[in-house]
């Protein structure tokens, strides 16, 4: 048997130290390169996102204005009066005095009913009555006299009363051949034509009041609350291109009048000059709250991300903000340019159109990003084209 001597145990054993001193070395030369591989792939992404051309914007400065939670109803207008004249006798329309459109006053003629049947029924009542009457002053002479008896005095003074009621009623019938107005208004609709033969009870106009006029409109039953604290109301009428009026309640019902569960409205507004015409369309404004001095953007620029309600802003870049809050306290103003878009997360309230409340996270005077947000990220670099204070202009 071969013995091997200490020495020749570590001789063997050491040969293998250069080998693993070189493997240990290419291992960390291996990771050095790819940690310094991903720090340039990196350095790289960096500088590409410096490089990027900053994104077109525009934006709306916030300045407090006042905000409505208003909803907009469809309404139509009425008359205040619709009143159809129809005649109490019947006859033939011998005359039409109106045309449709025209104004008469109460008591103006409207027409004329053939009158001869009850011009005779008059006259042959009033003769019977007079006959009656004659007779009835002959038997009281003789009654004084004793030369007749009660009974005949009591049944002529009965028939002369009966034929005095029917010349009484032939007269009011012979009146009512002539049919007037009640009420003074304009002449809507006419039913009937000269020559015509009417019934009793057939309409022959119609004729309507529209000063004031009505407005009728239904409430959804989650909105009574609202409105029936309101007494005044804008309507716009469309077919006088949105002209805006204004009108008062005159009463809210207190029971839904159909299976859509809506509550009938009406208002009234002052029509002097019959602007108004019923059966128009027209839409009614209900401001249910309305906030002073609020802050509000609109819906459209609102992101929503993980919950959240996020705007973005134009801001200072923040790095200069430092460098410019140095110079400035050197007495070295230097203005930085606003061209960062900043992420904020903020609060919502009512709706106002298409605008939106803002309770929590804007301040007077922030930038908001309403064109281009959905293009930048938090740090984006941005161009401004314009910047609106009105926030009706962002609509145009």
């Amino acid at each position: 048997m071969t013995r091997h001597t200490p020495y020749e145990s570590t001789k063997k054993k050491g040969s293998w130290l250069p080998i693993l001193f070189i493997f240990f070395l290419i291992l960390m030369l291996g990771m050095c390169t790819h940690n310094k591989a991903v720090q340039v792939e990196a350095e790289k992404k960096s500088a590409r996102k410096e490089e990027a051309p900053a994104i077109n914007v525009v934006t709306m400065t916030m300045a407090p204005k006042i905000i409505r939670d208003r909803i907009s109803l469809p309404g139509t207008l009425a008359p205040q009066v619709r009143l159809v004249v129809s005649t109490e006798v019947a006859g033939r329309l011998v005359t039409k005095s109106v045309t449709a459109g025209t104004w008469v006053n109460q008591g103006d003629l409207l027409g004329v009913i053939d009158s001869s049947k009850y011009q005779n029924a008059y006259n042959a009542a009033k003769s019977s009555y007079e006959s009656a009457l004659s007779s009835k002053n002959r038997l009281e002479k003789l009654f004084r006299s004793e030369l007749s008896n009660k009974s005949d005095l009591d049944a002529i003074t009965a028939q002369m009363e009966n034929h005095q009621s029917a010349m009484k009623i032939a007269a009011i019938d012979l009146e009512k051949c002539r049919i007037t107005s009640p009420i003074s208004g304009l002449v809507n609709l006419i039913f009937a034509e000269e020559g015509q033969f009417m019934d009793k009870g057939n309409p022959i106009i119609e004729i309507i009041q529209m000063d004031p006029i009505k407005v009728k409109v239904g409430i959804p039953e989650s909105d009574v609350s609202a409105v029936s604290t309101l007494s005044h109301f804008d309507v716009s009428v469309d077919a006088l291109n949105g002209k805006v009026f204004k009108a008062r309640k005159n009463y809210l019902a207190g029971t839904t009048s159909s299976l859509a569960r809506v509550y009938d409205l009406e208002l009234v507004i002052d029509n002097k000059d019959l602007e108004l015409r019923p059966d128009m369309f027209v839409r009614v404004e209900l401001v249910k709250k309305s906030i002073e001095n609020a802050l509000s953007v609109p819906i459209y620029s609102v992101i929503s991300a993980d919950n959240k309600q996020i705007v973005y802003l134009a801001r200072k870049n923040p790095k200069y903000e430092l460098i410019e809050a140095a110079l400035e306290a050197l007495g070295l103003p230097n203005k930085a340019p606003i061209d960062t878009a900043i992420a904020r997360v903020i609060s919502t309230g009512i709706q106002d159109g298409w605008m939106l409340e803002v309770t929590e996270g804007l301040q007077a005077g922030d930038q908001v990003i309403t064109v281009g947000q959905r293009s930048v990220t938090d740090g984006q670099k941005i161009h401004i084209i314009r910047t609106q204070i009105e926030q009706e202009a962002l609509v145009r």
